[in-house]
């Protein structure tokens, strides 16, 4: 019950689980007899059992949490203190004639929960249904003055006394309540296949997925009075998708349709909220936020795979996407002073992809290994472009139009590499990539990037491996034409020209048998020589080290150091040439180190394990004051114990302790009314100090 999907809490979390003795298969009704062509004996089942078997296993137990925590249960589910419940299973059921059903069932009693039921019969047909929930609880130390969270509409008390600064709204503490910031995702799917030949396959796969829940939006009126709203999340998404394979002794080949439907569950199309800072009757006092609009998605897709030779097999993909959304336009405002009319009533929103992929692979001499494969990419923006008339954040109107740009572009991308095993020892191996992208309605109409990389592997003894990687990649531009009202020298940094140095090596040693030592070393320096306003240079250099110790059958040992530093220097201006730079750096060091023991051999097993990690944020500026650091620390530490009582029944006691400490100047004394012209929502540095102990006992069948 371990839940080895969360590292970071990593905690043993337990409850009751009710089995159900499998039902017995009632006898298959006669069939009238098959034609007599038909080969049913190359349909025998090769892998089933000569006899019917069932087996698995149930864990069940409570725990106990010592404080609440949102950060610490932000995806496992368990972010309230006192007393709790889980539970995991497995249950699997496999007849002679290869007829077969799987329960599988994991953190039953969190709001994190997995439950699969498979079952068909092997070699014919596959039906999977699965159910799972996913949370993320991002803040409760968040609150707000703002009523009707749960519909699309926000607003203010009737006793609200509005003003230009949030410090001198009178009623603004006595207005507040207590808002949490959280989403729920919660899925259903099913899954399907069906051989109705020898060789071939039908599949279907459908999901309905809903979130709901609260996110954090920032809106303004005028030009700096902001108000960060509790915008609710209700979103449903369905997508299903159908399939027909053939999988042959060379040949293999698949085409499919997968669709994706989006909807804003109460059909939305804007949250309307009051500005607190001034006191106008409805609508003028208003503003109106759009929500994300409906939208849907289709792809006709085909797969091929063909071994022309023995040791060289081609491989093919092709796909047509198309995307669409046709949504109603909300109004530029609500307030009727303002705004005209809109030039469409909807965006007629349109994109289509198109995508082909072909390689091959090959080995032509037992030595040697060749790769190559291209990728065209194109996506056709057929979206409608117009002008609008719009309006300055409730405002007024502005004074020049503006015209939606809807982006495309067209990519070529080839990649190439080729191995050689110098010698039973020693493997080198290189590659080159060209990777063209063409682009309509952005700054850099084209841009081409040349990669050469080539690496080392050797083991000069039997104790020792190590590697050596290095990569260079040159990107260009055609030539660079700002679109947007800015700074003629400013360029983006996924556009701009870029010279991309990389190095990477590894090592291991295995002195002996039980010991094995590692270390791990990657640096990058990316140059953006050309850039005078913008992202300037970003490097990297990252360093682990390793350890583990087989010092008995019964005992093992390991342990970890990794440091990752990375670094970028900025240039901005508000002149013509550049007044002001800023270097980024970003430190993270995380040690490890856990322990496996049989105390006594299929009795007692013993683990513990212990975790440091810390990150330093610095922003440092040349002519200005520097941003406070930001620093976060955790530290966590784990010990459990499994006890056999018999060969199918086992006792389990874990505890888990985690303390995780932040300074961020962002969150760290900011209230709601703390600037005077942001009515914020007071988020808190989430530091907790937990205590987790849970019990629990399995029981395994056969």
């Amino acid at each position: 019950m371990f839940d080895r999907a969360l590292p970071k809490t990593g905690i043993l979390l337990f409850s009751i689980w009710v089995c159900l003795s499998p039902a017995v298969a009632e006898e298959p009704v006669a069939a009238e007899e098959p034609a007599a062509t038909v080969p049913w004996e190359d349909w025998r089942c090769k892998y089933c059992p000569e006899i019917a078997e069932t087996e698995g296993w149930v864990e069940g137990g409570i725990g106990y949490q010592s404080e609440d925590s949102y950060r610490f249960g932000r995806y496992s589910g368990l972010k309230d203190d006192g007393v709790f419940g889980n539970a995991d299973g497995y249950l699997m059921h496999r007849e002679e004639d290869g007829r077969y059903y799987e329960i599988r069932g994991r953190n039953l009693g969190l709001q994190s929960r997995d439950i699969q039921v498979e079952g068909g019969d092997q070699g014919k047909y596959k039906l999977l249904l699965e159910y799972d929930q996913l949370p993320s609880f991002n803040d409760d130390t968040t609150e707000s003055p703002y009523r009707g969270r749960n519909g699309n509409r926000l607003s203010l008390p009737q006793n609200w006394v509005p003003d230009a600064s949030t410090q001198n709204m009178p009623t603004l503490q006595q207005d507040l309540t207590d808002v949490t910031i959280k989403t729920e995702r919660k899925r259903l799917k099913a899954d399907f296949a069906y051989l109705p030949f020898r060789k071939w396959e039908i599949t279907a796969h459908f999901m309905h997925e809903k979130k709901d829940g609260r996110h954090d939006v920032g809106t303004t009126f005028g030009f700096s009075e902001t108000s960060i709203l509790p915008v609710p999340v209700d979103y449903l998404t369905n997508e299903l998708g159908f399939g027909l394979g053939y999988t042959g002794e060379k040949l293999q080949a698949k085409i499919a349709y997968d669709g994706s439907y989006f909807d804003e569950d109460h059909n939305h199309r804007g949250l309307v909220w009051q500005n607190p800072y001034v006191a106008t009757s409805e609508p003028n006092g208003f503003g109106q936020y759009a929500l994300p609009p409906d939208n849907n998605y289709h792809k006709l897709s085909a797969t091929l795979g063909y071994d022309v030779l023995q040791h060289t097999r081609l491989n093919a993909h092709l796909a047509f996407g198309r995307l669409k959304q046709d949504g109603n336009f909300l109004p530029y405002t609500i307030n009727p002073d303002l705004g005209g009319s809109l030039p469409t009533n909807d965006l007629d929103g349109e994109v289509k992809s198109t995508l082909a992929r072909f390689g091959i692979s090959s080995r032509p001499l037992p030595r040697l290994r060749l790769n190559a494969n291209y990728t065209y990419s194109d996506r056709d923006n057929d979206s409608s472009r117009n002008t609008y008339d719009y309006v300055v954040t409730d405002l007024f109107n502005a004074t020049t139009s503006r015209k939606n740009d809807p982006y495309s572009f067209e990519q070529h991308l080839f990649r190439s590499s080729a191995a050689y095993r110098l010698s039973r020892r020693t493997n080198l191996s290189a590659g080159f990539d060209y990777d063209k992208m063409e682009r309509t309605l952005q700054d850099a109409d084209e841009t081409e990037e040349k990669t050469f990389w080539g690496e080392l592997r050797l083991r000069p003894h039997e104790i020792l491996e190590t590697s050596v990687k290095y990569t260079y990649a040159d990107r260009s531009n055609s030539s660079y034409n700002s679109t947007a009202t800015q700074n003629p020298d400013m360029r983006l940094y996924n556009l701009a020209e870029r010279t991309r140095n990389k190095l990477g090596g590894t090592l291991s040693i295995t002195p002996f048998s039980a010991l094995t030592l590692g270390l791990s070393v990657d640096y990058y320096d990316d140059d953006y020589d050309d850039t005078k306003l913008g992202l300037t240079e970003a490097k990297g250099l990252s360093f682990t080290a390793d350890i583990s110790y087989f010092i008995n059958e019964n005992l093992t040992t390991t342990a970890y150091f990794t440091r990752e530093q990375l670094e970028s220097d900025q240039a901005g201006s508000q002149a013509p040439e550049s007044d002001w730079s800023m270097d980024d750096e970003n430190t993270t060091r995380t040690l490890g180190v856990g322990i496996n023991w049989a105390a006594i051999p299929d009795k007692l097993d013993i683990g513990a394990d212990l975790v440091y990690s810390d990150f330093t944020g610095k922003m440092n500026y040349d002519n200005a004051t520097d941003y406070p650091d930001l620093e976060s620390t955790l530290k966590s530490a784990g010990l459990h114990g499994t006890y056999r009582l018999k060969d199918n029944i086992s006792l389990k006691l874990a505890y888990r302790y985690e303390d995780y400490d932040e300074d961020d100047w962002a969150k760290d004394g900011i209230g709601v009314e703390t600037l005077p012209t942001v009515l914020g929502l007071g988020a808190n540095t989430q530091d907790y100090d937990v205590h987790v102990i849970a019990a629990s006992i399995r029981y395994d069948f056969e």
